[in-house]
């Protein structure tokens, strides 16, 4: 395919055109890369002396680009997961009490023991996070 022919493809797919997001012979090589927008597969794009990637329904990417989304995507999951396992030990304390002062002391010593291995795991995630990233960066809405 002429290079003329593979943006006019290009656009198509961009444009939501299904003939060209359907064609098994689009431009390009599938990747080992997800799209961070969508999670499709990224179809690698090389011209001369720019490498471009691309992703089913028209996402597309410089080499650079997709590197500081994935990085971006990356940090946004660990925060995310960072918060869960705060917020699910911190539940997990509060029904512990709740079975401490209900004299279930069994249930209690479990859920404080998942409480402290949450709390440990979430600040493990923390703290590698705020070795990777400049103080002013640092965790969404504590600056």
């Amino acid at each position: 395919m002429a290079n003329g022919d593979n943006l006019k493809q290009e656009t198509d797919v961009v444009e939501m055109e299904n003939s060209a997001i359907d064609d098994e012979d689009r431009p390009g090589t599938p990747s080992v890369y997800g799209c961070p927008d969508c999670g499709g597969t990224l179809w690698e794009l090389q011209d001369d002396e720019w490498l471009r990637f691309r992703c089913r329904v028209g996402h597309a990417y410089s080499a650079e680009g997709l590197l500081n989304s994935q990085t971006t995507a990356m940090e946004s999951a660990l925060w995310n997961a960072f918060r869960a396992l705060h917020e699910n030990a911190a539940l997990a304390r509060r029904v512990a009490k709740r079975a401490r002062d209900n004299n279930q002391i069994a249930v209690a010593e479990k859920l404080e023991q998942r409480s402290r291995q949450g709390e440990e795991e979430a600040e493990l995630i923390r703290s590698l996070l705020l070795i990777s990233q400049p103080k002013s960066d640092a965790e969404p809405g504590m600056n």
